[in-house]
């Protein structure tokens, strides 16, 4: 639980906010007080030597490791195309649940290394893609998987696996935009809205999904979109698959049915998903908004 410390004691902020919390702390922050209560006594130092030795830290990083903010891509592909000739890809808000505190790729930065993250906003299967040049790339894209893949290292790896090679995700494309291709998207329909003009003819369709039937399908995919969160939201935890939580995700449809014949994708797109949990009153019941999120493509 979160709390504020005052002159009474400790108040918990769980109480005026109603949002359920966890009743231990996240591995992030134990990671923190394990290496806290590890770490030597020393005295504090003066402003002087606090200075220097700050100014040696961040020198050291910035020799060693490349800021992930920047040298991690995200790119959405609805067709071949996207992915042989990637549009504008969009960057992670925070990384250090992946590679840690720093937020850096160590010793990635001399490789002039980068990692680009490939998935379809529908089945969300997903292809990395790890480029750069030197002696020593090889190893350093072994740690760099290790950090997406192994969930001993980040408690955040991907669900499922990553696709096990480029031909198998362009394959899985190409099947995307083929007129025989069926993607049953989950849940249930609640309306759907045209965009405004100008735009390109999309229209948006909300659906509502549910953890109260066994539904594994439903659930996979989920956990595996659930793996975004922790690129932009802070301090992101893996919510209960329960009755008490419920997905809205908002999709996005091509207002016209010739795309299909035109080699076109003729499918939804997720372009954003929210989870909310149901709080029991005496006499009612109220929905809590806990994850919120739209992907900036």
């Amino acid at each position: 639980p979160v709390d504020i410390k005052t002159d009474i004691g400790r108040f918990d902020l769980g109480l005026p906010c109603e949002v359920p919390t966890h009743p231990d702390p996240s591995p992030f922050v134990q990671r923190h007080i394990q290496q806290l209560a590890a770490a030597p006594k020393t005295a504090l130092p003066t402003p002087a030597s606090l200075r220097s030795s700050t100014m040696g830290r961040v020198g050291r990083t910035r020799s060693l490791g490349a800021n992930a903010l920047k040298s991690v891509c995200f790119h959405p592909c609805k067709t071949p195309k996207d992915y042989h000739k990637p549009p504008e890809p969009f960057h992670p808000s925070f990384a250090h649940h992946i590679f840690d505190t720093d937020q850096a790729i160590m010793d990635f930065e001399e490789l002039n290394g980068s990692v680009h993250i490939f998935y379809i906003p529908d089945t969300f299967d997903v292809f990395v893609k790890i480029e750069g040049e030197g002696a020593s790339f090889h190893a350093c894209r072994e740690r760099v998987m290790a950090c997406l893949t192994n969930a001993t290292c980040t408690n955040v790896a991907f669900p499922g696996g990553f696709c096990p090679s480029e031909h198998d995700f362009v394959a899985k494309l190409e099947r995307r935009v083929t007129p025989d291709w069926r993607f049953q998207p989950p849940g249930k329909p609640l309306g759907g809205w045209k965009l405004k003009a100008g735009a390109r003819g999309e229209e948006i369709q909300v659906r509502r999904c549910g953890f109260d039937d066994d539904d594994d399908e439903f659930k996979s995919l989920h956990r595996q979109m659930e793996w975004f969160l922790h690129w932009f939201i802070e301090g992101i935890e893996e919510i209960e698959q329960d009755e008490k939580w419920h997905v809205y995700f908002a999709y996005e449809r091509p207002h016209s049915h010739n795309l299909r014949s035109s080699g076109g994708p003729g499918c939804l797109s997720v372009c954003g998903f929210a989870t909310t949990y149901t709080k029991a009153y005496t006499f009612r019941s109220l929905l809590r908004v806990s994850q919120f999120l739209i992907f900036p493509h």
